[in-house]
């Protein structure tokens, strides 16, 4: 394999990526799980945040299929720039719930109720 073909691998994986999280976002979920056992909420996640970050990663493999003969490539860069931190930034609930957990993401005060809350005897924290 030639080193030229490597940026054009790497735009159609993440073409496919971005593909397959727009679609995600796109198709409705279906609830056909049981019932939530958490005591806390997990955040929603934002549909059309999820679509404007696959936007921008289409924008970079855009611009990697593209390779140097491009004459978008900085405009499309700039743009999946500002789509990746919009899209981010619309997921930082969903975002840090998922990496931080429910732990971290509480306030002093929740977590004082939490402690106090009397547990049945033979029930699973």
């Amino acid at each position: 394999m030639r080193a030229e073909t490597i940026p054009i691998v790497l735009g159609l994986l993440l073409f496919l990526i971005a593909a397959a999280m727009i679609a995600d976002a796109i198709v409705a979920d279906s609830h056909s799980l049981p019932a939530e056992r958490r005591s806390r909420e997990r955040p929603e996640r934002s549909r059309i945040g999820q679509i404007v970050f696959g936007v921008g990663m289409l924008c970079v493999a855009a611009v990697l299929v593209g390779r140097d003969q491009w004459r978008f490539t900085t405009l499309a860069i700039a743009v999946a720039v500002v789509l990746v931190v919009i899209g981010v930034g619309l997921n930082l609930r969903y975002i840090r719930g998922s990496l931080l957990g429910p732990v971290l993401g509480r306030t002093e005060k929740r977590r004082e109720t939490d402690r106090t809350q009397p547990t049945r005897r033979g029930q699973r924290k």
